[in-house]
């Protein structure tokens, strides 16, 4: 019985998560978008971006 919540609650977090990232994953296709550390540094940056603002990931990957 117990098990078997979790299991539930697991499964259903999952789907959950997959939604999200097909969600975050058409966002990114569409609109310009990137990622900073706490810091301020530039973790990620999808092409979008890149191709806007003229750069290569490998110019702004850990710039501030």
């Amino acid at each position: 019985m117990f098990g078997s919540r979790l299991r539930q609650e697991l499964e259903q977090c999952s789907t959950e998560l997959a939604t999200n990232k097909q969600i975050l994953a058409a966002i990114s296709k569409s609109l310009a978008m990137i990622e900073f550390s706490p810091n301020g540094d530039i973790l990620d940056a999808n092409e979008t971006f890149l191709n806007c603002m003229g750069y290569r990931m490998d110019e702004v990957r850990g710039q501030h």
